[in-house]
């Protein structure tokens, strides 16, 4: 996983920002994610505390995914990891968006888009029952209640969305803080 995140991370630099890895920096930080092992007993609401993944029960997968986007040029990049209950990874992927994104709302829109090709993602993969877990709290609220809580620009995406979930049997959308969702 540390090392999936890593690379992710490096490609998204060398697109967005055309800065070359540096493969020793990306093994060193491999190698310090990959020892970073979570506390027995976690102190409950502590700054310190260290945020995890945890997995889906059994028979469900988790689809854990984010974006990522520049400014300037209104591009971004897609990034998702599916594992089942015992933390295993059975697809990693990443997907470009050529701009097209609305200034303003940019970042929004493209955690909608995401989202959206996640769940068509899934649905194509005949996934059955899933767990989608993002770090943008407006997207799941307004997925999983009746109000709608994104711009009304990106509402179209959410109604695609559903849309498409309503071809999964069992679906749950989960919002993770930033750092479980590495």
């Amino acid at each position: 996983m540390a090392s999936v995140w890593t690379i992710w991370k490096d490609r998204c630099t060398k697109v967005f920002q055309n800065v070359s890895p540096n493969i020793f920096l990306s093994i060193d930080c491999i190698n310090k994610l990959s020892s970073a092992v979570p506390t027995d007993n976690p102190t409950v609401n502590s700054p310190e505390q260290r945020l995890t993944w945890k997995p889906p029960e059994n028979d469900f997968l988790k689809i854990n995914f984010n974006a990522s986007f520049v400014q300037v040029s209104l591009h971004g990049g897609i990034g998702l990891i599916v594992r089942d209950f015992a933390g295993d990874c059975i697809k990693v992927q990443g997907k470009y968006l050529d701009g097209g994104m609305r200034a303003g709302i940019e970042v929004e829109e493209l955690e909608c888009k995401s989202m959206l090709e996640v769940v068509k993602f899934a649905v194509t993969k005949m996934f059955r029952e899933i767990v989608f877990e993002s770090d943008s709290e407006v997207l799941i609220k307004s997925i999983s209640e009746q109000t709608s809580y994104v711009h009304w620009m990106n509402q179209y995406i959410v109604l695609d969305i559903k849309y498409f979930l309503s071809k999964l049997n069992k679906w749950q959308c989960v919002f993770v803080k930033r750092d479980a969702n590495g």
